[in-house]
């Protein structure tokens, strides 16, 4: 039997409402009253550690690998899954994808018959002396990075769909409010262009990013608890 502490339950609660607002009619094939709805829907979790999902520059200026965690549910027959991509908290200088808080999440939620995802993202900041734009550009490399988590598992549906989802229900979520309520901001689908081009012009980095995530592969629904 699964033990929760008052936030944590507090966390999968708000979660799942979410998660069941987004998409209130689920297929007739899924709606069994129990699916979706509570952690005992399966009895254990099936994880995929350290897959590699891409490669980019960190603050170092070297190539880092992206790395990222799968949780799906055990002796689940069910295909096109909604999946759920978790991003650690951190404050974009600090945390992991094996955070018990995101875990712990990841595997509740697995449980309940979502594929979950715990993914890794560059951190760090670079100038201590422009504190504000190195911040600014650590949330965009986060950004980008999830980005690429959403394109690997679109890709991966199309190669078979290993995990099988359902690239119709890509969530992306996050277990500390200053993760969530930024991926929020720099990835919902409503006026993101235009959040983008002035931020960007406005803390004078530029505008070679402006449009660089207005790609339909990489569209997701956001949320946060």
């Amino acid at each position: 039997m699964t033990a929760f502490t008052t936030p944590r339950l507090l966390q999968l609660f708000a979660a799942v409402l979410v998660l069941l607002c987004a998409f209130p009619a689920w297929s007739q094939e899924e709606c069994d009253g129990y699916r979706y709805r509570y952690t005992g829907a399966f009895d254990g979790v099936v994880v995929d550690a350290n897959l590699l999902y891409g490669e980019n520059i960190n603050i170092d200026f070297v190539p880092q690998d992206l790395l990222l965690d799968i949780y799906s549910p055990q002796e689940d027959a069910l295909d096109n899954r909604p999946l759920v991509l978790m991003a650690h908290g951190g404050f974009f200088v600090g945390g992991s994808k094996e955070d018990p808080s995101v875990v712990s999440l990841c595997e509740d939620l697995a449980q309940m018959g979502y594929v979950t995802a715990s993914f890794g993202y560059r951190l760090g900041i670079d100038n201590f002396f422009d504190l504000q734009t190195s911040f600014i550009e650590s949330v965009w490399r986060a950004v980008h990075d999830s980005r690429a988590a959403v394109r690997y598992f679109r890709k991966s549906a199309t190669l078979g769909n290993p995990f099988r989802i359902d690239t119709n229900r890509i969530y992306l979520g996050g277990v500390s409010a200053v993760v969530s309520l930024r991926f929020i901001m720099h990835t919902s689908t409503s006026n993101r262009r235009f959040h983008r081009r002035s931020t960007l012009q406005r803390q004078g980095l530029g505008v070679a990013w402006r449009d660089s995530l207005e790609t339909p592969d990489t569209a997701v629904r956001s949320m946060a608890w």
